[in-house]
């Protein structure tokens, strides 16, 4: 069998952006058991509340991997996973979104982290790179327009953003 192609590992100011294996799984439990992940990534948190669900997205973006649709990055701090930035459904809608760990919210992690997975979606598509965000998530919202996203609607308390 063939293992399922990584991500290529990118790199910001502070942190190395590289895959998350079942391995992390205690790390990346600390990141959606927050209230705030809970929040704002409720249909995530569906999926990744128990440890089958939390396998079962790594090898989701196993396949996506495979497939040339989509790439999970964990964002390390060192050792520590701190976050993670994850595109998916490149072929047809491709989209964004990413989570942070309660400690590293508000110092730029994200903003870098994102920045830097934009960067390289950039260099492998030119199809419009899209998301969806709770209108009360003002720092993501921030985040986003920082990329170079636009909101071009809403749906649902949700803006839909591209850039």
């Amino acid at each position: 069998m063939t293992p399922a192609p990584i991500p290529p590992i990118l790199y910001t100011k502070r942190c190395r952006l590289d895959r998350i294996i079942l391995h992390d799984m205690d790390m990346l439990r600390d990141i959606v058991e927050d209230i705030q992940f809970q929040l704002f990534l409720p249909e995530l948190y569906e999926v990744v509340q128990n440890v089958e669900g939390m396998c079962q997205f790594l090898r989701s973006f196993d396949d996506y991997a495979q497939n040339g649709e989509g790439f999970l990055w964990g964002v390390w701090k060192q050792s520590y996973l701190i976050g993670f930035v994850a595109i998916m459904d490149i072929s047809h809608e491709p989209t964004i979104f990413y989570a942070m760990h309660r400690e590293y919210r508000d110092k730029g992690y994200a903003k870098e982290s994102v920045a830097q997975v934009v960067a390289h979606y950039k260099t492998i598509s030119k199809a419009p790179l899209q998301t969806e965000v709770y209108q009360s998530n003002v720092p993501s919202l921030s985040i986003l327009a920082s990329c170079g996203f636009q909101v071009v609607g809403t749906k649902d308390n949700k803006f839909l953003l591209k850039m």
